[in-house]
């Protein structure tokens, strides 16, 4: 064998530079400044014709290259409008891209289009009815996987076991833990407290393989008591903007200058939850990966979901992951 049919593959990113409330000039600009850091980078970014007509020649980098798309999926556009007619866009062009050139796929998109076009285009993985949103929540002891955190509105038991079983599996691959502690989402830590579909989600992961704890509340979010916090995508959604916005407010009102040590160390941590600090939640549930940076990013937080993205890449977690699954199903 040859020394070159020796090297590995170059691994590249998917990037819809046009999905997202700022300016697409911003997300280009981020990627610019995370292939400078990131030596070994590859960037495929798609953008509209116009967009790249725009931009091209602008001094970039070898190793971005734009991909020119005939349109791009409206931040308000439903999701079967965007599967309709939306099939040529940026992102259902780099998610598309997945099963040809790139490693994972990045974009500030359109959330319910972006599943949508994932399940259109990507492979399920085995044992999975719905894909989740699984985000990192920061904590005093390192980081919980909260899912899902917005990919669907209403689930069921056994999807929350699912959920369970993929956020152990990404926990185990990230973090290396053997046995991460996965806790159901409630309103209540007792028995009585819940629903028919809690309920019965709770008798599935007792009965499963998972190190499951039980039940926690919306104030175990950031305690690191839990690797792995399942839950339905509408909660879910709402109890991560809610966090942001409390962030947002304690960074704007100054509040984390708080002279009361305990506070001090609560506004730090708390404002890892803003955008411009942590940004990026994985959609899991198919044989690829998709990273969804936050809509409202700048460039500085449209970074550090290039930097997820990139670490999933270059360590091939998909592979790890789908390794975990199967020993936990």
């Amino acid at each position: 064998m040859s020394a070159s049919a020796q090297q590995p593959a170059p691994v590249i990113l998917a990037v819809d530079v046009m999905g997202g409330d700022g300016a697409a000039e911003d997300r280009l600009a981020a990627c610019r400044q995370f292939l400078a850091q990131q030596s070994d980078a590859r960037l495929r970014v798609f953008a509209t014709r116009d967009f790249v007509a725009k931009t091209a020649g602008a001094g970039d980098d070898p190793r971005l290259q734009l991909v020119a798309c005939d349109s791009a999926i409206g931040m308000n556009e439903s999701p079967i409008h965007a599967l309709r007619h939306g099939r040529h866009s940026t992102l259902a062009c780099a998610i598309n891209d997945l099963k040809h050139n790139s490693s994972v796929c990045l974009s500030a998109g359109n959330t319910g289009a972006l599943v949508a076009f994932a399940r259109h285009f990507l492979t399920p993985l085995a044992g999975i009815q719905k894909p989740a949103l699984a985000a990192f929540l920061p904590s005093p002891v390192g980081k919980t996987l909260f899912l899902d955190a917005g990919a669907s509105v209403s689930t069921d038991s056994e999807q929350l076991l699912q959920f369970g079983l993929m956020g152990s599996a990404l926990m185990r691959s990230l973090a290396g833990k053997p046995q991460p502690a996965v806790a159901l989402l409630n309103i209540g830590t007792e028995p009585i407290k819940g629903n028919d579909t809690i309920w019965q989600a709770d008798r599935l992961l007792q009965a499963s393989r998972l190190n499951y704890q039980g039940y926690c509340e919306g104030l175990d979010l950031f305690t690191g008591q839990f690797d792995v916090i399942a839950t339905e995508g509408f909660v879910g959604n709402v109890a991560l903007k809610t966090g942001e916005g409390m962030a947002r407010f304690m960074l704007e009102t100054g509040c984390w200058h708080s002279r009361i040590p305990f506070l001090q160390r609560f506004f730090q941590q708390a404002s890892h939850l803003n955008p411009a600090r942590h940004n990026g939640a994985v959609l899991l549930g198919f044989e690829d990966l998709i990273v969804k940076s936050h809509g409202a990013c700048d460039i500085k937080s449209y970074i550090s979901a290039l930097a997820l993205a990139w670490e999933l890449a270059k360590r091939q977690v998909i592979n790890d992951l789908k390794i975990h699954l199967e020993n936990l199903i």
